[in-house]
C-alpha cells in the first residue's frame, strides 16, 4: 500500500514504479501500442517523444491563449472514438494551470465513453495549494493512468542524472542504483514548500 495525501492508500497492484517519469511515459506507449494520441498545445514534449517512439498518429488539440490555455470544450471536441490515448498534465507543463476541479471528471468520463485510456501527468501537483490530484478516484477511472515523479517535489533529478550516467545504461529500462537510496526517505520526509500553482 502506498498512503497519499488524502490519507487514502493505493493498493500496490495499482503502482508502477520507474527511472522517471519520461521513461514510464515510453513503457505506457509501448505496452499499450495507441494508433492515435491527442496531445493538447502547449505541454511537456515528451509526450510527443513518447508517441513518435510509439509511431502514433498524433493528433494536436490547441489551446487558447484567450482561456490562459486552459483546456475546455475544444480538448473535448478533438477526443473522438478514433481516438486511443490522451497525454494531459496537471497542472499544465509548461503553463502551471490547473485542470478545473469539475472539468476533469467530466473529461475522464467523456474519455471512458469513447474508450480512452488518459495519461495524466501529475508529476508538479505536489507544488499546488490544494488538494487537486484525482488519485483518489484511480478505481472510478479503469482508463486512467496517473504518472508521478519525485525528482521534482525532492529535487532529486540531479542526483537521479548523475547515476543514470554509469549504471542505468546497462538496462533499458531500469530504477538506478540510487533510487532505492532516495525513495524510503522521500516517504518519511514530510513537505514544507511555498506553493505556487495557478487555480
Amino acid at each position: 500500500m502506498l498512503s497519499v495525501q488524502s490519507g487514502r492508500e493505493i493498493p500496490k497492484e495499482y503502482l508502477l514504479f520507474g527511472n522517471g517519469a519520461s521513461e514510464l511515459f515510453l513503457a505506457i506507449v509501448h505496452a499499450l501500442k495507441p494508433k492515435n494520441i491527442v496531445i493538447p498545445v502547449p505541454s511537456f514534449y515528451g509526450y510527443e517523444y513518447a508517441a513518435k517512439a510509439a509511431d502514433s498518429h498524433i493528433k494536436y488539440a490547441y489551446l487558447s491563449e484567450e482561456t490562459a490555455f486552459c483546456p475546455g470544450k475544444e480538448l473535448l471536441q478533438e477526443l473522438t472514438a478514433d481516438t486511443d490515448l490522451l497525454f494531459l498534465a496537471n497542472p499544465n507543463n509548461p503553463t502551471g494551470q490547473l485542470l478545473g476541479r469539475e472539468y476533469l471528471p467530466e473529461l475522464l468520463e467523456h474519455c471512458r465513453q469513447q474508450g480512452i485510456i488518459v495519461v495524466l501527468d501529475e508529476c508538479f501537483i505536489e507544488f499546488c495549494e490544494k488538494e487537486n490530484s484525482i488519485v483518489q478516484r484511480l478505481s472510478t477511472y479503469r482508463n486512467l493512468l496517473i504518472v508521478r515523479a519525485f525528482t521534482k517535489i525532492y529535487a532529486i533529478g540531479q542526483a537521479k542524472r548523475n547515476d543514470s550516467n554509469t549504471q542505468a545504461r546497462k538496462s533499458r529500462f531500469s530504477i538506478t542504483n540510487i533510487s532505492p537510496t532516495v525513495a524510503p526517505f522521500t516517504f518519511r520526509t514530510p513537505i514544507s514548500l511555498t506553493r505556487r500553482c495557478v487555480a
